[in-house]
């Protein structure tokens, strides 16, 4: 009934019981004569009384609660190589996460129904992550790395069911690519450069469902009329280039 405005001005919740997790886990790892390496990982988290942000009525305000279970299980792969003057590394990583419980999520739009299995938003199943480096001389090193993320639920359509008729409300999963470089000139001197979202793509790191206050291209009448519903994004970041001396003592 009394939500607080976010990113200042928090005021107290409701009495909230602390998060109980309990954590699974069994892996190998390897290493190579050569230094290779491989290593694969096996996990269960079982978080009860989860901490979770409901939004409320009023935008961009909302309060904490505690959610009876979620599910967090999965598996981590990892593997790094070298040949000659190329290196690699690999990782991969396969995440279900999910609520364990039956219960309800005011999105302040409208209730979200939740079962066990359905999935949080927010968090991707699978991510990807290659990187390749080429030592062009003993001073030169190139190297890039792609990262790749698939779809994400939307806050707010959790069940799906807030997305219009044959509409998508889910994030997209996207690829990017990245690139680095260093000179080391001398022993203790290092040039360096980066270049991230190499190719400038467009994409989405999250989603919520919140109140339209322009249905259908036009502002809602204050007092009058009703405020549509409309899936809101955030945009990932553009191209970005760093460079930078360093000097190491």
């Amino acid at each position: 009934e009394r939500p607080c405005r976010l990113p200042v001005g928090l005021q107290s919740d409701p009495f909230l019981k602390q998060v109980v997790s309990r954590t699974a886990e069994a892996g190998m790892r390897w290493r190579g004569a050569r230094g290779d390496t491989a290593s694969l990982s096996l996990y269960r988290t079982v978080n009860r009384d989860d901490i979770l942000f409901r939004s409320a009525a009023l935008a961009q305000q909302g309060y904490f609660a505690n959610f009876a279970r979620t599910r967090h299980q999965g598996v981590d792969l990892g593997v790094t190589g070298r040949a000659g003057a190329w290196s690699a590394r690999l990782n991969y990583s396969y995440l279900e996460a999910t609520y364990d419980a039956r219960g309800d999520l005011f999105s302040g739009t409208r209730d979200v129904h939740i079962v066990p299995g359905t999935r949080l938003a927010g968090l991707p199943r699978n991510t990807a992550k290659l990187g390749l480096e080429w030592s062009a001389t003993p001073a030169l090193t190139l190297g890039a790395d792609l990262v790749a993320i698939s779809d994400m639920p939307t806050q707010g359509d959790e069940d799906g069911a807030a997305a219009p008729t044959g509409r998508d409300w889910r994030i997209r999963g996207h690829a990017l690519l990245d690139a680095h470089a260093t000179y080391r000139p001398a022993p203790k001197w290092e040039l360096y450069a980066r270049v991230t979202n190499l190719a400038d793509r467009r994409y989405e790191s999250y989603g919520a469902v919140g109140v339209d206050m322009f249905p259908n291209g036009a502002l809602a009448p204050p007092g009058g009329g009703e405020a549509g519903t409309a899936r809101f994004v955030a945009p990932g970041a553009p191209r970005s280039v760093a460079a930078g001396l360093r000097y190491r003592f």
